[in-house]
């Protein structure tokens, strides 16, 4: 079967550019392209008007101030401070030059304009918790926040939502007391705070991980951009993370997504678009749960550290692949769940796939999928609507099919938590049986593309025309379209002269993961994907 329609997915791994709307000629293009796209987000009339001003703000609100009271890991102390770093400490006046927004009541913030150095703190209140009232919606609407010494934005004190006690796939967030809705571009530039103890004790006083970070269950949507850009990790959450529109870009030292309640927290992916850069650091995933991950719409392109065992995908409790454009890379994948209800590929390769090598999936010798490697990787997970059971696919990187070593000459198994080393025999066992009417892999998610945006055709800044991936999608609205993409992956300048704490960001490694050690048999990646009414197929060589 071939597919007419293709959906172009937004794979750049350090991509933190916005990307504007594409104007395309002839009515039916641009047709399409408007019926796919997000609705356009409207600010509320009651929402309260916060304009940044470089190092204060415009503001008429009583509930709205400015202080010069960050919270921050200080240098000077000894061991019984903190966990910290001597890397992660900050001076007096360093904190001193950050000017905290101090958001005290609840309600809709329009909030534009640029806080050069500062932090947008939202803080109800100590019942604010318990009390469903206590919500804040931050309208971020061009909004550019640099914070030198702590996240750029920091909801502390808000209406919990969910129950940190049950774990269950499906939160409810819909009254979530810490909400961000996108419009057009915007950029958070963030470091964090180590964790620094309760006198007298090793207990936790405070601890924020992330660039932006939230206490409390987040949810975010709209049709603008979201670009975060962080020392650490970069977009956290103490309980639960729900994404359900717009583009969300993250490039990160560490974690790019960490929802990090154990046993508990859910990082739900409806829709949108999601390009996130983990791990350019020391180590790091694209995304960590460390309870669920759950995707079933949108799309999602995540890399990680291609030398330290981290995933693009990681979640410690499952992965559930429903819906939507997936692609994960790194040098190890956490366990898919059974239970995913669309076809997926998960892979391990015998040899590290370099940056820059052109990687493609050809069904017989029509290319369904394609991109050029923006880092290193071992592990590579593909999930779409398009890909079906039974169906021949050749994996192709430089132009040659792809091989992987090992005993038995069986492709490692579906499902991750492969490690290298183990080779599971993919015929082992039988996958549970679904019913007919529930079997996945023609189903488009719903909705068309969530994602809102698309990115001007030609180069973006900084580009060399490199391809975009493209994947045939049956069934979704966009129509056949061509862009290009960077090979160099650092991102943008912060909006101010000042890169954040720690020095200019590094572009990720270019080095080698360690791949799986060799075996006594090579054999070429051409394979069938088989499963009967399951979307957790098993990859065999192709006879």
């Amino acid at each position: 079967m071939k597919f007419r329609t293709i959906l172009t997915l937004l794979l750049a791994a350090a991509l933190l550019f916005s990307f504007a709307a594409c104007a395309k000629s002839g009515t039916e293009e641009t047709e399409a392209v408007t019926e796919a796209s997000a609705e356009p987000v409207e600010v509320p009339a009651d929402a309260i008007e916060l304009k940044l001003t470089g190092d204060g703000i415009e503001c008429d609100s009583d509930a709205v101030f400015t202080a010069n009271d960050i919270i921050y890991y200080e240098a000077g102390h000894d061991e019984t401070y903190g966990a910290g770093s001597a890397g992660e400490a900050h001076t007096a006046e360093e904190a001193a030059a950050q000017t905290v927004v101090h958001i005290t009541a609840p309600g809709a913030y329009h909030v534009t304009g640029t806080l050069e150095h500062g932090q947008l703190f939202i803080d109800l209140g100590d019942n604010a918790k318990k009390d469903e009232t206590s919500r804040v919606t931050l309208y971020l609407d061009g909004a550019q926040v640099n914070c030198d010494v702590a996240p750029a934005v920091l909801f502390y004190r808000v209406y919990e939502c969910g129950d940190k006690e049950t774990f269950t796939l499906t939160p409810d967030l819909t009254n979530a007391g810490a909400v961000v809705v996108l419009k057009n571009e915007n950029n958070v530039t963030g470091s964090h705070v180590a964790k620094i103890y309760k006198e007298g004790t090793t207990d936790k006083l405070y601890k924020f991980d992330g660039a932006f970070y939230s206490k409390m269950s987040l949810r975010i949507e709209g049709d603008g951009v979201l670009n975060v850009t962080a020392d650490n990790e970069g977009l956290d959450t103490e309980l639960h993370l729900q994404i359900d529109s717009g583009t969300v870009n993250i490039y990160s030292q560490d974690d790019g997504v960490n929802t990090n309640e154990d046993g508990i927290s859910v990082t739900t992916i409806n829709g949108g678009d999601v390009t996130i850069s983990g791990g350019n650091g020391s180590e790091g995933d694209g995304i960590d749960s460390n309870g669920a991950l759950v995707i079933n719409g949108g799309s999602l392109y995540a890399s990680a550290n291609p030398r330290t065992g981290d995933g693009g995908i990681d979640a410690d409790l499952g992965i559930y692949i429903n819906g939507g454009i997936v692609i994960a890379t790194g040098s190890r994948n956490d366990e898919i769940s059974t239970e995913s209800r669309q076809v997926l590929m998960d892979l391990t390769f015998a040899e590290t796939v370099k940056k820059g090598a052109a990687v493609a999936l050809l069904d017989n010798e029509t290319e369904i999928f394609s991109f050029t490697a923006t880092r290193d990787f071992s592990t590579l997970v593909i999930s779409a609507p398009g890909l079906q059971f039974d169906v021949p696919y050749t994996l192709m990187t430089d132009g040659l099919q792809q091989q992987h070593s090992g005993k038995g000459g069986t492709m490692p198994g579906i499902g991750g938590g492969w490690q290298p080393g183990e080779i599971p025999n993919p015929g082992d066992g039988a996958p549970p049986e679904l019913p007919a009417d529930e079997n996945p892999g023609t189903q488009p998610p719903s909705g068309g593309n969530p994602g809102g945006q698309q990115p001007p055709a030609g180069t973006l800044p900084g580009g060399d025309g490199n391809e975009l991936p493209v994947i045939p999608a049956e069934g979704i609205t966009l129509p056949p379209q061509s862009f290009a993409t960077p090979s160099d992956i650092t991102p943008p300048s912060p909006p101010s002269d000042t890169p954040p704490s720690g020095g200019d960001r590094p572009t990720p490694p270019d080095g080698g993961g360690q791949g799986q050690p060799g075996g006594d048999e090579e054999v070429s990646t051409v394979f069938t994907v088989t499963a009967d009414n399951h979307s957790f197929f098993n990859v065999q060589p192709a006879n």
